[in-house]
C-alpha cells in the first residue's frame, strides 16, 4: 500500500510567488551599497593577435575615472575550471573577439564607457580558426593554445584526461564508449545509415543579465553579490586562484532571473574580484545585453555523426557517434566540466546496442568561450539521435514508436557501460505522448501554403554522480522548522520543495518552514544548481538532516513519556506515541522557559548530508555505477510549413515525463512548458550569427527567441507526468526534471518538419532561411538527405523533396528571400 502524503506530491503555490508578484524581491540590479563605482571591459576587436602596446594615459585623465586595470596588474592571474589556460585580463595574446586587455574603472557606467573609447591597442593580427572541424584537424595551421601540454590541470572527480588522437593540437579533451566491436557490427548490418548533424552556437539568453558586486567589509571579508548557480563553488575557487582565507571570503546571491548553465562557472565574479582588489572600493559589474551575448558563455556549437548498421528485423545492431564540440577560445573561464562525457547520459541509458562507440571532442576555435547550457549537450545528442530512428523506421516500411520500443531498456538491464537501470518510465512516456498527438493519424488539411506534420522523439537524460549534498535543519521552540541550503532558487521553484519536504517529514504546514538560503556564511557547501541535480541530491540530504533533528527531539522526549525514542512520532509540534496518540508532549515543553534547551550545544540543529559516488570508468568509458538516476520524456508535436515563406510554427505540443515521483506536479509542468519554450527557440529561431569571430546579432531585436505568440496554449498543448514509478534510492522516488524538458523537443520538431515536407534538415535552427533553401533545391546548404550505405534492403524509388511534399511554389525564390528579410518572427 503506497504511503499517503500530506504535503509531498502537492501542487502548493511558489513560496517565493508574492515576494516576486509585488516586487519585493529584489535582483542584483535592484540592489546597491554606499560608494558604489562601475567597471567595464574593453575587449579585443581582433579574433588571434599578440598584444604590442597599450596605452591607457587618455583614459586615466578622463574625470571620474578611478582606475584602469590591464594584464600587467599584479592579481592578475591565470586560471580556469579543467585547464588554467586563460588570464583574468589579457596578457600578450587575445584568442577571440572581445577576450578582455583592460577594465576601467569609474564613478558611473557612462563615464568607464567613455573611458574605454580613450585606450589605445596596438595589435598583431594572428591567424584564426572558426570551424570546428577545420581546428581539430592535425594538420591545422592554427594552434590556438600551443602550450596546451604544459597548462596546469585541475582533478576534478570521476574525470581523467584522455590525450585526443592522431596529434589533434586543437583538441583539450576527448572521451569514448566502445562496446562490443563496432565493425562487425556495421559488417552484420543489412542497413546502414550515416547523417551529419549540426547545432548552432547560442547563448542561454536569460533575462537578467549578469551583474556582480563586489567590496570589503570593514573586518576584511571580500563579499560578493550576485548571480550564481553554485556559489560555494566560486567561493572555492576565488579562494584557491588568489589565495585567500574562506573566512574571508563571503558570497550573496539575491533573486535569479534565469540561468540555464552559464552561470555554474566563475564569470564574471573572477574578474569583480581581480578590480575590487586593485582598487579597494566597491565596484559593479554589469553587462548589458550586448555584452551578455559577446561576454558570458556561450551555448557550444556541436557537429554530430550518427551512423546506423541495421538488421532486417529493425535491431539496430551498431550506433557509432562521434560528437565534436565547438568550446571557442578556453576550457578555463566557464570550464567544460565533463562537458564532452556528460552528453553521453541520455544516450547510453535509453536504447541498447549490441555494438556501441562514443568519441568526443572538445575542441579550441577562435570564438566566445562557451560554457554548459541546458543538458550540457544532450538535447543535441538527441537531435542527430531521434532522427536517426525516423529515418530507419521509414527505410524499414515500421512504426517509429514501435521501432523505438522495441530497443528500450527493461527494469535491471544492464545500460551500454554496463551500468544496472532503474526507474525506467520511457515506454510510458512513449505512449502517451503519441497518442496524445494521434501520430497515426494524418493532419487535418491546411489552407495555402501551410503544410502540416505530426513529429515524435523519446529521450533519456541523467542526475550526475560525485556532487554531495549537505543540509541543516533547526527545529525551534514553537516547533517551526528553519532549514539552511544553498540550492540557488534560480526560477525553477526549488524553495517550494525543499519547504514540502520540511513541513511533510515535522507534520507542520508549509508557513512554519523557514529558509536561510543564498549565503555562503550560514548555508553549509552545495555544489552546482545543475545537472539535473538539485532536487535528487538536497531531498535527500534534507531527509537526513530532519531525521537527525527528529531523532534528538525523540531522545529528550524519550524519558518524558517513559517510552522509547523509536516508538515516538512526531507532527504539528507535538511528539507524541505512535500507537497511542493521546499521550504526548509539545517540542516547546523540551526548552527552558526563555528559549534554550538545557542540552550541550543548547538547539536541535540536524545535519544531513547525501552522497552519489561513482565507481571509476575503464579507458572504454565502462563503469557499474556512473549516474544517479534516469529520468526520460518524450515530446509529440504537429507544426506547420510555410512553403512560400519558409515559416516553421509548432501548432500542438505534448510533453511527457517521467520523474519518478512528482514532489509537486505543477513545478513539473511548470518546467514542461518551459522548456516547451526554450525548445521552440531553438528549434526554429536562435543562433549567434558570426563573422570573423564576430558576433553580429547581439540583442534581442537580432537574436530571436520566442513570444507567447509563438508557444501552443489551451487545449494544444499539454504537460503530463507519468504514473509514479520511483527510483529506489531516492527520496520518495524522486528523480529530477530540470535540464529533461528540453532535450526531446529539437529532434520531435525535425521528425515533424520532416513528415510535413518529405524534407530532412540536419542543421539547426529551421530558420526560413534554412527552410527556403532546402525546398527549393536540395543541392543546397542544409539539406543533407539521409543515405545508405551498402543496403541490402530494396530502397523505394528516389524523387525530389517538391515531389515528395507535393509542394506548389507560386512566386520565384529571389522574390521570397527579397520578402523574407522583412518578415519577423509572425505571420508577417
Amino acid at each position: 500500500m503506497s504511503k499517503e502524503f500530506s504535503v509531498i506530491g502537492k501542487s502548493i503555490p511558489r513560496v517565493d510567488a508574492r515576494a516576486k508578484v509585488t516586487g519585493q524581491g529584489k535582483f542584483s540590479a535592484d540592489l546597491k551599497i554606499p560608494g558604489l563605482c562601475y567597471a567595464k571591459l574593453l575587449g579585443s576587436p581582433y579574433p588571434h593577435a599578440r598584444i604590442k602596446k597599450i596605452d591607457v594615459t587618455r583614459a586615466q585623465d578622463l574625470p571620474g575615472v578611478i582606475s584602469v586595470i590591464t594584464g600587467d596588474a599584479p592579481e592578475n592571474r591565470l586560471y580556469g575550471d579543467l585547464y588554467m589556460d586563460s588570464y583574468i585580463i589579457a596578457k600578450d595574446t587575445v584568442r577571440h573577439v572581445g577576450d578582455p586587455v583592460a577594465a576601467v574603472v569609474a564613478r558611473s557606467e557612462d563615464i568607464a564607457r567613455d573611458a574605454l573609447d580613450r585606450i589605445e591597442v596596438e595589435y598583431e593580427e594572428l591567424p584564426a580558426v572558426f570551424d570546428v572541424e577545420e581546428a581539430m584537424r592535425p594538420d591545422c595551421p592554427v594552434v590556438i593554445h600551443p602550450d596546451m601540454l604544459k597548462y596546469t590541470r585541475l582533478p576534478k572527480p570521476n574525470l581523467r584526461y584522455t590525450p585526443a588522437p592522431e596529434g589533434r593540437k586543437n583538441v583539450f579533451e576527448y572521451f569514448q564508449i566502445v562496446k562490443g566491436d563496432i565493425d562487425r557490427g556495421f559488417a552484420e548490418a543489412d542497413l546502414i545509415v550515416e547523417n551529419r548533424y549540426t547545432t548552432p552556437i547560442g547563448n542561454a539568453a536569460p533575462l537578467e543579465t549578469p551583474v556582480m558586486d563586489a567590496w570589503f567589509e570593514t573586518d576584511g571579508v571580500l563579499t560578493l553579490r550576485g548571480k550564481t548557480q553554485s556559489m560555494h563553488q566560486v567561493k572555492a575557487a576565488i579562494c584557491n586562484i588568489f589565495h585567500l582565507s574562506p573566512s574571508k571570503v563571503r558570497f550573496l546571491v539575491p533573486y535569479v532571473g534565469g540561468a540555464f548553465g552559464p552561470f555554474c562557472h566563475i564569470w564574471p565574479e573572477i574578474i569583480a574580484v581581480l578590480i575590487v582588489m586593485t582598487v579597494q572600493r566597491p565596484v559593479r559589474l554589469a553587462f548589458d545585453r550586448t555584452e551578455q551575448f559577446t561576454l558570458s558563455g556561450q551555448k557550444p556549437g556541436r557537429v554530430i555523426y550518427v551512423r546506423d548498421g541495421v538488421k532486417r528485423d529493425g535491431t539496430i545492431i551498431a550506433r557509432d557517434i562521434t560528437f565534436i564540440t565547438n568550446y571557442g577560445a578556453y576550457a578555463g573561464p566557464h570550464g567544460t566540466q565533463a562537458l564532452v562525457k556528460g552528453c553521453t547520459g541520455g544516450a547510453i541509458s535509453l536504447y541498447r546496442h549490441e555494438h556501441f562507440r562514443f568519441r568526443g571532442y572538445a575542441v579550441y576555435t577562435n570564438t566566445c568561450p562557451a560554457a554548459a547550457f541546458r543538458s550540457i549537450g544532450s538535447s543535441d545528442m538527441h537531435w542527430g539521435m531521434e532522427q536517426q530512428m525516423d529515418i530507419i523506421a521509414e527505410r524499414l516500411k515500421m512504426d517509429p514508436v514501435e521501432l523505438r520500443r522495441r530497443h528500450i531498456f527493461k527494469e535491471g538491464e544492464e545500460d551500454i557501460v554496463g551500468e544496472p537501470i532503474h526507474s525506467i518510465g520511457a515506454e510510458e512516456c512513449l505512449d502517451t505522448a503519441a497518442n496524445w498527438i494521434k501520430l497515426k493519424e494524418k493532419p487535418a488539411p491546411a489552407p495555402g501554403p501551410w503544410k502540416k506534420g505530426k513529429g515524435i522523439a523519446l529521450v533519456g537524460h541523467w542526475v550526475v554522480t560525485e556532487m554531495p549534498s549537505w543540509s541543516y535543519v533547526k527545529v525551534h521552540k514553537d516547533g517551526s522548522v528553519e532549514v539552511r541550503h544553498a540550492g540557488c532558487e534560480l526560477g525553477q521553484g526549488c524553495d517550494t520543495v525543499i519547504t514540502q519536504i520540511a513541513a511533510e517529514e515535522f507534520g507542520v504546514p508549509v508557513d512554519k518552514v523557514r529558509l536561510i538560503t543564498r549565503d555562503t556564511d550560514v548555508t553549509p557547501f552545495e555544489f552546482y544548481t545543475a545537472a539535473t541535480r538539485l532536487t535528487y541530491y538536497i531531498a535527500n540530504s534534507l531527509a537526513r538532516a530532519c531525521q537527525d533533528a527528529k531523532r534528538q527531539i525523540f531522545d529528550l522526549a524519550a524519558p518524558r513519556l517513559e517510552i522509547p525514542a523509536h516508538e515516538l512520532a512526531l507532527g504539528n509540534g507535538e511528539i507524541y506515541v505512535e500507537n497511542s496518540p493521546g499521550k504526548r508532549i509539545k517540542i516547546s515543553d523540551l526548552y527552558s522557559p526563555i528559549g534554550f534547551l538545557p542540552v550541550p550545544g543548547g538547539e536541535i540543529l540536524g545535519k544531513g548530508f547525501f552522497a552519489e559516488p561513482a565507481i571509476p570508468y575503464d579507458a572504454n568509458g565502462r563503469s557499474p555505477k556512473q549516474w544517479a538516476a534516469h529520468p526520460y520524456m518524450a515530446y509529440a508535436v504537429e507544426i506547420g510549413v510555410n512553403t512560400e515563406t519558409g515559416q516553421v510554427r509548432v501548432e500542438k505540443v505534448a510533453g511527457v515525463v517521467d520523474v519518478g515521483r512528482a514532489l509537486n506536479p505543477k513545478l513539473v509542468e511548470g518546467q514542461i512548458e518551459g522548456g516547451m519554450g526554450q525548445g521552440i527557440g531553438g528549434a526554429i529561431f536562435e543562433e549567434l550569427i558570426l563573422e570573423d569571430g564576430r558576433v553580429l546579432n547581439p540583442s534581442f531585436v537580432d537574436f530571436c527567441i520566442p513570444t507567447i505568440m509563438e508557444i501552443p496554449t489551451g487545449k494544444n498543448v499539454a504537460s503530463l507526468i507519468t504514473p509514479p514509478l520511483p527510483h529506489p534510492k531516492a527520496y520518495n522516488g524522486v528523480k529530477g526534471v530540470g535540464e529533461l524538458t528540453i532535450v526531446p523537443f529539437f529532434a520531435a520538431v525535425g521528425n515533424a518538419f520532416y513528415n510535413a515536407t518529405g524534407i530532412r534538415i540536419c542543421d539547426l535552427p529551421l530558420t526560413r532561411e534554412r527552410v527556403l533553401k532546402a525546398i527549393f533545391g536540395p543541392q543546397l546548404e542544409g539539406h543533407v538527405p539521409a543515405r545508405d550505405e551498402g543496403s541490402k534492403i530494396a530502397s523505394s524509388t528516389s524523387t525530389s523533396p517538391s515531389e515528395q511534399a507535393n509542394i506548389t511554389v507560386s512566386m520565384p525564390l529571389s522574390s521570397i528571400l527579397k520578402a523574407n528579410n522583412a518578415i519577423t518572427n509572425g505571420d508577417g
